[in-house]
């Protein structure tokens, strides 16, 4: 709870000093987490380093607009979510592959292969 109530009363103070709307606060910042298990399990890592996160949070950070920028985002909407996982999972898998952390061939299409392994929930029809 006192992180919570602390990250609205900074996003508040930091709107109203400059005013700017107040941020919503969403999941988001798990993007970067959540993208990296998604490279992970896709590339078949044989470790996960600090590096990794490190990539996802500056690939999350990159796919927020100036316009965004400018409106006091400092995530992209969440409505693109999952676009922005795929796009930040397929850079940490390139870092995965350039560090020849993976247990799989490397793809020539980096987003093509993040999309293939991503959940899709699928159901037979029962009759």
């Amino acid at each position: 709870m006192i992180g919570r109530s602390l990250k609205r009363d900074i996003a508040s103070t930091t709107s109203r000093e400059n005013s700017l709307p107040t941020p919503a606060l969403s999941a988001l910042p798990l993007t970067p987490i959540r993208a990296v298990g998604l490279a992970i399990h896709a590339t078949n890592a044989t470790r996960v380093t600090d590096q990794m996160f490190i990539e996802a949070a500056h690939s999350v950070a990159d796919q927020v607009t100036p316009e965004q920028l400018k409106l006091g985002m400092l995530f992209p909407p969440q409505s693109n979510i999952l676009e922005v996982e795929i796009q930040t999972a397929a850079r940490v898998a390139k870092l995965v592959f350039d560090a020849g952390l993976a247990r799989v061939d490397r793809p020539a299409n980096m987003e093509a292969f993040i999309r293939r392994h991503l959940y899709k929930p699928e159901y037979q029809t029962l009759r």
